[in-house]
């Protein structure tokens, strides 16, 4: 299956391992970022590329996502 998924700086850690689990899984990700540590990022910069993605790769896909 193939995956996009990105974060901002509040689950970056969990979206590594998260890429990781994926890809050991035969999973293929796309990410989107962020793609490293940025205390002061904003997360509405990055769940537009991904939710394109999604809408061109699979269409009638949900979007969905998790907040702290």
């Amino acid at each position: 299956m193939k995956i996009g998924i990105a974060t901002d700086h509040g689950g970056f850690g969990l979206k590594e391992e998260l890429v990781a689990q994926l890809h050991g899984a035969g999973h293929e990700v796309v990410d989107f970022g962020a793609n490293k540590l940025k205390p002061d990022d904003d997360y509405s910069d990055f769940p537009l590329p991904v939710r394109e993605f999604e809408h061109s790769e699979a269409p009638g896909y949900r979007y969905w996502g998790i907040n702290e």
